[in-house]
């Protein structure tokens, strides 16, 4: 017979998008055959029902499951069985005589899984698990960086979160793909192409355990005289999973923008979020032939 301990009334429950009170949902404890299967998520969410007893997880996030005989005698014949999980992978297994472990790794996509452990005798214990794919990535401006006073440009650093927050994406790696300018007028029509480069392969941003990350968009002209141009950016982004190595594209594109005026005010944009700058008003500056 099985029996199964679930979340108590009155409880909070979290949607996705990180609503609700956090930490205050037992993990699912079941029990068969006098065997108990436990599991706790490698990390907590920011903001989840649950904690790390969830069984809604991102991709990526690592649980460690848990059977044992709690009332085996001393002498009982060690705990056996085998381990099979309908998605993800085993990132270990291990047997301790009345414990069993196995360290599981959910899919780089949102599926349903189901992990299970089948015992030599009795009936098998499971769990199933929703894993969810990153859904946006939100941007806040932290601060306006310096440049120098005669070149016209714009600077700032962002905070950017991946959502949902309900669960863990600190073991993703997110990568901006490069690209090439569209939309582009006036002053950025006669100067350098103004490409977005960014390593692919060599500059994955890691996400910290609040599923947060730091951004940096700039923008810089030298070449004078100035005009009035703009043109934007529209930034594919792709995550993997830290130690996988296969990048998956995520829906939306991030947009980045850049404008200048015939004065040298310049704005960059990313994520909703802008700086502006003007150039300061230097005498014999700022006019064609002058240096």
């Amino acid at each position: 017979m099985t029996r199964e301990f679930r979340r108590p009334p009155g409880a909070s429950q979290a949607n996705e998008y990180g609503e609700g009170e956090g930490g205050k949902t037992p993990g699912k404890r079941t029990l068969t055959d006098g065997m108990e299967m436990m599991h706790r998520t490698m990390r907590a969410a920011p903001m989840a029902s649950g904690g790390e007893r969830r069984t809604v997880v991102g991709v990526g996030e690592e649980v460690t499951f848990t059977v044992s005989r709690p009332d085996a005698a001393e002498d009982a014949a060690p705990l056996a069985g085998t381990w099979s999980f309908s998605d993800g992978s085993a990132v270990s297994k291990s047997n301790d005589g009345q414990t069993s472990t196995l360290v599981w790794r959910a899919a780089r996509t949102a599926c349903r899984a189901e992990i299970k452990f089948i015992p030599q005798i009795g009936a098998p214990l499971q769990e199933t698990f929703e894993v969810i794919a990153p859904k946006e990535l939100v941007f806040s401006k932290l601060s306006e960086g310096a440049i120098d006073i005669l070149t016209a440009g714009a600077d700032m650093s962002l905070r950017v979160t991946i959502l949902p927050i309900s669960v863990s994406f600190a073991q993703l790696r997110l990568f901006e793909v490069s690209t090439g300018p569209v939309k582009r007028s006036g002053y950025f029509e006669d100067h350098p192409k103004p490409d977005h480069v960014h390593q692919v392969t060599t500059d994955p941003t890691p996400f910290d355990a609040q599923n947060r990350t730091i951004d940096h968009a700039a923008m810089k002209a030298t070449e004078r005289p100035w005009e009035r141009g703009h043109f934007e950016w529209h930034i594919p982004n792709r995550y993997m999973i830290a130690g996988d190595g296969e990048l998956v594209d995520m829906k939306d594109k991030t947009i980045q923008t850049f404008d200048m005026d015939e004065v040298g005010t310049c704005t960059v944009s990313k994520g909703g979020q802008a700086a502006t700058r003007s150039v300061p008003f230097i005498p014999n500056f700022g006019k064609p032939g002058k240096d």
